[in-house]
């Protein structure tokens, strides 16, 4: 499961978490996250991302299995 928190805080980080609430590891930098979208096969996360200088939004697409090797 990866689990986020929807509050107004800019500094979240994505976390994968077991079914026990247990953090296994965390998926990209500390950011401004929504609209999260995991990928049907889990390999991959889409997130917009606040950028906390200018305030633009992009959207980041993080490759999980990689990132985690």
């Amino acid at each position: 499961m990866l689990v986020y928190d929807s509050s107004g805080d800019d500094n979240r980080q994505l976390v994968w978490m077991d079914r026990g609430g247990k953090r296994l590891e965390t998926v990209g930098p500390l950011g401004a996250y929504w609209a999260l979208d995991l990928s049907p096969d889990r390999r991959r996360v889409a997130a917009m991302r606040s950028d906390p200088q200018t305030g633009d939004s992009d959207i980041w697409l993080f490759d999980v299995v990689r990132a985690n090797k």
